[in-house]
């Protein structure tokens, strides 16, 4: 499947498929999907206004990325860490 990888504007293939010459590896893919939860996260949320995992879900479906609830609080946890650590510079 192809994703939309906000970082590249282009459109780019998951698991290592071929697309007009380009392979995303594993964890390019992994990369793109954390981008894109990151930036649905930004645009969409606030303290008020949070959104549900089930919603989140949906709206990387359609985005083309497909992700289970595991992998989501996986990239999320990532995400916090990696945030938390560069709040000091």
């Amino acid at each position: 499947s192809l994703v939309w990888d906000s970082f590249l504007f282009t459109k780019l293939p998951l698991n290592g498929n071929k697309h007009r010459g380009n392979i995303v590896s594993n964890e390019q893919s992994q990369r793109i999907r954390a981008l894109k939860v990151y930036e649905i996260l930004c645009q969409e949320t606030d303290q008020d206004n949070p959104l549900g995992t089930t919603l989140l879900i949906s709206k990387l479906k359609l985005s083309g990325i497909e992700c289970d609830r595991k992998t989501l609080y996986k990239d999320i946890k990532s995400m916090v860490v990696i945030i938390t650590q560069n709040v000091d510079l």
